[in-house]
């Protein structure tokens, strides 16, 4: 492997990163950039044959200025280049493999080494104490996305002291477990805090509050809010990141922007002709990773919406901030009428009803739409909350469909959002014959 800037070899320098100026980071990010274009043309056959095909050559790539130079990558075609988007200079032993969380229903095989998933560790452990979690601290996690490394020497120092919830139980079981070992933070999904709400209201409330609240790995709806104070007495920061670039941003105050992780992404919002989105504008989250080599994502199509948000930040912290409003550019239903609403618009109806524990939209056709909930007691409110739909979604069927509990995916999560011909329970899929599924792909969706 073609060696790496020392600022990025040698991990205690993470904690200086926060206060250089905006010219030494800049010189840091362009030399970064520049090693990974090169490295990934080195040892990548993907990258050297899409570089050869666009008719790039890595030697002018002098730095980000120079980035639209070079092509837009995709996720489907690194699912189809398999090992061929991998270092090959990395020997089998070394490896670790990963994968997204396939909520979109296509999971990617990701490649890293250890010293890659230990300086994760750590970017994430920084963040956090920016905004507020300190190494002592008794920690919790509600997903996988929060599994704590293992066998590493942040543990036998003692910077790991922290429980995971395998959200496969029962929620009861992660209200038990909490109580018992009453963390300082805890980190969830936004869909595991919402059961998680719902179950510590039918037991009264909770006995212990944790000092630090962080929700990530899905989009926070605002509707959440409410249950979340009202438990924890305080909403959550907000963090974002991806399997493939690790920690994207994150919040240092409840409800504000996230700041770009700028010694660990470049990150560019696009709109759909390929201009950058002015401040406020949503457009498309294209990612170059900073830190991994062995599978490097250079301006990678995440397939999520995000706008620029270039108000100063009170904490003095000078890196860029974005707002996530609309979630992955593909969960969007498109209307008979040409509309196309995004799933946080419906869900904003279906979200506030009180006592709602999980909920799912299922598209079985492109007038139908099946509302799958799990909820406490009276379901009075659901039945106003499926009229409203049926009023803003005109010549869109709308049933509700009430259920024990939705599948969650392997990694924790509840899909928002299935479209046609993929199965409404991923879990289930090949195990219970009742699971729903939609009919074949019609007119598919676009995907970034």
């Amino acid at each position: 492997m073609i060696s790496e800037p020392w600022h990025v070899r040698y991990p205690w320098s993470l904690p200086l990163r926060a206060r250089w100026s905006r010219a030494r980071m800049g010189r840091f990010r362009n030399e970064r950039f520049r090693w990974m274009v090169r490295h990934a043309a080195a040892t990548m056959p993907f990258y050297r044959r899409l570089l050869e095909e666009t008719g790039v050559d890595p030697g002018r790539i002098r730095g980000l200025a120079d980035r639209e130079l070079l092509p837009l990558v995709t996720r489907e075609a690194l699912r189809q280049a398999g090992e061929a988007a991998w270092a090959s200079d990395l020997p089998p032993p070394a490896r670790w493999i990963a994968s997204t969380s396939g909520s979109s229903g296509n999971p990617l095989i990701l490649l890293f080494d250890r010293s890659e998933r230990l300086r994760t560790h750590l970017v994430n452990m920084h963040c956090e104490w920016l905004y507020g979690w300190r190494p002592w601290y008794r920690s919790m996690g509600l997903g996988t996305q929060f599994v704590p490394p293992q066998g590493t020497w942040l543990q036998r120092l003692g910077l790991v002291r922290w429980k995971w919830v395998d959200p496969a139980r029962p929620v009861g079981e992660w209200v038990d477990l909490y109580e018992q070992w009453r963390p300082h933070s805890l980190r969830a999904y936004p869909s595991a805090l919402r059961e998680f709400c719902a179950e510590a209201r039918l037991r009264g409330g909770l006995r212990w509050r944790p000092r630090v609240l962080a929700a990530g790995g899905e989009l926070y709806p605002p509707e959440l809010d409410e249950p979340v104070s009202q438990t924890f007495g305080m909403t959550p920061v907000l963090v974002y990141g991806a399997m493939e670039a690790g920690r994207i941003a994150f919040g240092c105050r409840p409800g504000g922007a996230l700041h770009v992780r700028m010694d660990g992404v470049d990150l560019e919002i696009l709109l759909d002709d390929g201009r950058p989105a002015p401040p406020g504008q949503n457009g498309q989250v294209v990612l170059t990773s900073l830190l991994y080599g062995c599978m490097p994502v250079i301006r990678y199509r995440l397939g999520d919406l995000a706008c620029w948000d270039d108000a100063p930040c009170g904490c003095g912290l000078w890196w860029p901030r974005i707002r996530l409003h609309e979630g992955r550019g593909s969960e969007v239903l498109a209307l008979p009428d040409g509309r196309r609403v995004p799933i946080t618009t419906v869900g904003g109806v279906i979200g506030r009803v009180p006592g709602l524990r999980q909920y799912q939209f299922v598209q079985r056709a492109a007038t139908a739409l099946a509302v799958r909930y799990a909820a406490d007691g009276d379901v009075r409110q659901m039945e106003i909350a499926l009229a409203q739909l049926r009023a803003m979604l005109s010549g869109v069927e709308v049933t509700g469909e009430r259920v024990e509990r939705i599948a969650h995916t392997a990694t924790g999560k509840v899909r928002r959002f299935v479209r046609y011909g993929e199965p409404a329970d991923p879990e289930a899929e090949g195990s219970d014959p009742a699971a729903p599924l939609c009919p074949p792909v019609v007119d598919g969706y676009p995907r970034f």
